[in-house]
């Protein structure tokens, strides 16, 4: 039962410990006591490979690496036949709730249906419950505040989500497990849990616990043997023995943790635990090999501190921009790769906003060949079957809008071809084609018989075959037209029925045969993701009846926010993540990216739906709820100060100057308490290497040696003349043959236009014929003549009234309304007036009803009709 803190300040060892003490009780044989490492859920892994990397451990039965999440399942999880119910099902959930209840609410009932309400609802209750708090206490809080002013918006809005809290914990009783809610249900358990009880327990990588975490673990140290709990704080700066919350200052660099452990201490000493005496680390073995980034660690955010040189250890670099940033970072990562032996798997990219990062570093970390695993749960809101199922649902809600129509078409996964795709957008685009078309029973016959570039019939038969599956989609969604409602079970059988026809699953197991662990494309989580969601849908509203269009907004909503968490495909590779995501503790070089003002250690975010003023009076009502925006502003300076001790040898800090919009962007200020400790740390733009000696990768040397031999470049004589041996002498490497192929072509290209002579002979024949227009155009650029006239390139028709239309319309009608008079043996001088707007009138009827275009073109819109009538007019 003894419980003892391992404390320490970043780099002192806390985690290294921890490891090293499970592999030496693994060494002593499977008879020993149950061991488990608790540590956060995204260091799980790392967890797990931290202690088979040790040459004396093979493997283990009786250790488990586990988080809060994965201790709930095998405490409770497991044993039960209730679903979970997902992140996605709980919003459903809120949702149904708010629809139900929204004349109940006193102050959300306009906002009910807003987009995003139930999102923040559902965070709000998930709140409740880390906080061990149920629907009860929060209406006795909306009850006491009211009491104390009748009127409080507070009040109200307390009242307004303890309904909905209340109306939530009814839905999933007996019917699904909440796991927030499931943690609290696991207490009870842990007495009675095989592999805690008598086991040594190891916690670490955790700032701070919830209230639900923190009651979980008093139970796990009550019935284990030993417990060990690391935290990063300095044991010097307060009283570990008494810690006393009320003398603690939350500003301080370790007030989060600080508080962490007082609040422990607290509880077990309220447990009537055992505290063996603190361990005590002191030594920054982490920094052992660079003296600066120690300095850092002691002295950052000390005013006082004494100034030291970097020793090149320390880096601030400013870059144009987002892309320029990235590809400093890769240039720096193969350079310390190949200098200094480092392994990718050494490096780590931090950026707090790593969203904005993602594509630049995919492309240009593949350009410089440099292996990755990007630490962030993967969206699927553009995957090819969410973009389906989509545009299908949202087509036949929305009268088959050419928009959705293309969207489902181009997903790859409908029964046309993409050329087929292209001809039929084209069409569409050129005749105005939408809606009730395409569903009309009779054949297209948009384009005029004069017209030679559409095959309609062909186009016809490519229409039919695309709009089938989203026909018997409809029919099957709205089998009766008189009855507009139907189930979540109608719904969803509806739209699995369109993917079957559509064979989506066999296609996605095809394309699954080349990454059978679905490491890379997920499909096959996409597809259980698919099947529980359309199951939670049934489940959680049952037999209430809604519209179609109601249905395939709920879908939509979630599965726009359904993501994918990928295993990391290799060992050697660079991790990019956020801070809390890189808990490393063996990383030598870290690259702090964007470390800019607003995003640099974590974005500032707050609360829309409950105020800092609401959380202050829900804690002088001694209701606990989280920490309120302040002092998670507070809490940045630690982020930041974890952010800077996270490598042992190198810290490079990069930020764009221009942020992607176009606008200027200010560094964070975290970068001037650094500053402050060097003499020689300032900021300082990137610059890329021109020596070809220090190139590290193909891609680079590739574009160096075209720019220094191209013909804009002033190289002197002899550099070029080593520089096209260096061409010469890649030629001879079959791996880098490549690299030379391209410079000599890049070198030798000019912009010419020069057919190949078989193809020119068989193209225009022995004798040339043309007009004085296309030799013009052949003299002003060869390359547009080639695409007007051999390869034939129209613009693509769109289906509007230009000007040039109108005037030929205006001609059209004066050319009949001459040729009716001169039929009369009259003319426009000679006719009454009221003959000629008869005449015109007549015509212009004709007109309008025999030209393909201006017939489709009126009959489009009212707006259309308003616009050729004022022609006439």
């Amino acid at each position: 039962m003894a419980v003892q803190f391992i404390l320490g300040r970043s780099g002192t060892g806390k985690t290294s410990r921890c490891i090293k003490s499970v592999i030496s009780e693994l060494t002593r044989g499977e008879d020993g006591p149950p061991l488990v490492l608790l540590v956060p859920e995204q260091a799980t892994y790392q967890g797990q490979r931290a202690v088979l990397a040790s040459k004396e451990i093979s493997g283990y039965s009786r250790l488990r690496v586990l988080s809060f999440e994965r201790l709930s399942f095998w405490l409770i999880g497991r044993h039960t036949a209730q679903p979970e119910i997902s992140r996605l099902g709980r919003e459903m959930i809120i949702h149904k709730i708010l629809r139900a209840n929204q004349d109940k609410l006193k102050l959300l009932h306009r906002t009910a249906q807003t987009p995003g309400v139930a999102t923040k609802l559902t965070q709000i209750i998930a709140e409740m419950n880390e906080c061990a708090s149920s629907a009860s206490d929060l209406r006795q809080l909306s009850l006491e505040l009211a009491k104390a002013e009748p009127r409080s918006i507070t009040a109200m809005k307390f009242a307004d989500i303890a309904r909905i809290f209340e109306q939530y914990e009814q839905f999933i009783s007996g019917r699904f497990t909440d796991p927030d809610i499931q943690l609290s249900g696991a207490l009870e358990k842990v007495r009675h849990a095989d592999f805690l009880v008598g086991a040594k327990i190891w916690v670490d990588g955790f700032a701070s616990f919830t209230v639900q975490q923190r009651l979980l673990l008093i139970e796990m140290l009550k019935v284990a043997s030993e417990s060990y709990i690391a935290l990063c704080l300095d044991p010097q700066a307060f009283d570990t023995r008494y810690p006393d919350q009320a003398e603690l200052d939350d500003t301080r660099i370790f007030g989060l943790t600080e508080r962490t452990f007082a609040e422990l201490t607290e509880a077990v000493r309220r447990a009537k635990l055992p505290l063996a005496k603190p361990i005590i680390l002191e030594q920054p073995l982490r920094f052992a090999a660079s003296p600066a980034l120690a300095h850092i660690e002691s002295s950052i955010f000390n005013p006082a501190a004494a100034l030291v040189n970097t020793n090149d250890a320390v880096k601030i670099v400013s870059t144009a921009n987002r892309r320029a940033e990235v590809r400093y970072i890769a240039a720096e990562i193969t350079k310390l790769v190949a200098e200094r032996n480092y392994r990718f798997g050494d490096i780590a990219v931090i950026a707090s906003d790593i969203s904005s990062y993602q594509h630049y570093i995919e492309a240009v970390f593949g350009d410089y060949n440099i292996p990755f695993f990007i630490d962030k749960p993967k969206s699927l809101s553009t995957h090819p079957v969410i973009r389906l199922i989509t545009s299908a649902t949202r087509a036949v809600t929305n009268g088959f809008s050419n928009s959705d129509i293309f969207i489902y078409l181009k997903t790859g996964l409908a029964p046309v071809t993409g050329n087929d795709v292209d001809i039929l957008e084209n069409y569409c685009l050129a005749f105005g084609i939408d809606g009730a078309d395409w569903r009309a029973g009779a054949d297209w016959a948009f384009a005029p018989k004069d017209n030679t570039r559409f095959d309609s019939k062909m186009i016809d038969q490519i229409r039919r075959k695309a709009i089938a599956p989203l026909s018997r989609l409809r029919d099957d969604l709205q089998p009766d037209s008189d009855r507009q409602l139907i189930t979540a079970g109608n719904f969803t059988r509806a739209v699995w029925d369109f993917l079957k026809g559509l064979k989506v699953p066999e296609k996605l197991a095809r394309q699954n045969k080349d990454d059978p662990a679905d490491r890379q494309s997920g499909h096959r989580q996409l597809y259980d993701m698919l099947v529980n969601l359309f199951d939670e849908l049934d489940e959680i509203f049952g037999a209430e009846l809604l519209s179609v269009q109601d249905w395939t907004d709920i879908l939509s909503s979630a599965l726009a926010k359904m993501t994918l968490k990928l295993i990391p495909p290799a060992l050697d590779e660079v991790l990019v993540g956020s801070i809390e995501r890189s808990r490393h503790p063996d990383l030598k070089a870290v690259f702090l990216a964007g470390a800019t003002q607003k995003q640099f250690p974590e974005p500032v975010s707050f609360d829309s739906l409950l105020t800092d003023d609401d959380r202050r009076a829900a804690e002088a009502g001694g209701f606990v709820l989280a920490a309120p925006a302040v002092q998670k502003l507070a809490n940045r300076q630690y982020l930041a100060y974890i952010a800077f001790t996270r490598p042992s040898q190198y810290l490079c800090i990069t930020y764009p100057l221009i942020a992607d919009s176009g606008t200027p962007v200010l560094p964070s200020p975290f970068l001037d308490n650094l500053k402050s400790l060097f003499v020689d740390l300032a900021d300082r733009p990137a610059e890329e290497t021109t020596n070809v000696e220090d190139v590290r990768s193909e891609v680079r040397l590739t574009d160096l040696l075209c720019a220094k031999l191209g013909k804009d470049s002033n190289l002197p004589r002899d550099q070029a003349n080593t520089l096209y041996a260096l061409v010469e002498g890649l030629n001879e490497d079959e791996k880098l043959s490549h690299i030379s192929r391209q410079v000599k072509y890049a070198l030798s290209y000019e912009n010419k236009a020069v057919l190949d002579k078989d193809f020119a002979k068989k193209f225009f024949g022995d004798s040339l014929e043309c007009s004085a227009t296309r030799l013009g155009s052949f003299a002003a650029c060869p390359y547009k003549h080639f695409a007007r006239y051999v390869l034939n390139l129209q613009r693509r028709e769109q289906f509007t009234l230009e000007p040039l239309d109108l005037g030929r319309f205006y001609h059209r009608v004066l050319d009949g309304v001459f040729k009716r008079l001169k039929k009369e043996s009259k003319d426009f001088a000679t006719a009454s007036d009221e003959r000629l707007k008869s005449a015109c009138t007549e015509v212009i009827t004709d007109t309008v009803e025999t030209d393909t275009f201006l017939a489709n073109f009126k009959k489009r819109s009212l707006h259309n009709a308003y616009i050729l009538d004022s022609a006439a007019d």
